[in-house]
């Protein structure tokens, strides 16, 4: 009995610091492999998103802007960031389609303007962009907040 648990003591202390060290340089190389990947546009893929961003400070509405999605990052994190939200399967002129819905919330630091809108991913240490949105440029004051309603869809036949 002795020599079992020995052996299988030393089995664990070998193996074990070389699997957590490798899950750790998995999530590095895949980070750098997200940073190589070049985003794809909208069209002519499965998925088509829209958005409308509400900007408050306090209570008292800034600005509600309307916008569409145009590229997106075509790797499997797209969809695994998208899972973390409410889905449901309709059906929209016979054709199938998963939809999400999507609620960013961002808080302004400093008082900058929006150009644009890039919506990240946070599933791994380091924030990666996973769409980009156009939609007016506006200026927002330090500790406005903007909530982002996203409906992204994807054909499914």
């Amino acid at each position: 009995m002795n020599k079992i648990y020995l052996v299988s003591t030393v089995f664990l202390l070998f193996f074990i610091p070389s699997l957590a060290l490798a899950q750790e340089n998995d999530v590095a190389n895949t980070i750098e492999e997200l940073l190589k990947v070049r985003m794809l546009p909208i069209e002519g893929s499965p998925y088509s998103a829209e958005f409308i961003a509400v900007t408050k400070n306090n209570d008292d509405l800034v600005s509600v802007i309307y916008g569409d999605v145009y590229n997106y990052l075509p790797h499997p994190i797209f969809e695994k960031y998208l899972n973390k939200f409410p889905s449901n399967i309709i059906t929209i002129d016979g054709e199938k389609y998963k939809k999400w819905s999507v609620l960013i919330v961002k808080t302004h630091e400093f008082e900058k303007a929006i150009h644009g809108s890039e919506l990240k991913a946070d599933v791994f240490k380091d924030q990666i962009v996973i769409m980009r949105a156009m939609h007016a440029s506006i200026v927002v004051d330090e500790n406005d907040t903007t909530d982002y309603y996203v409906k992204v869809l994807k054909r499914l036949n």
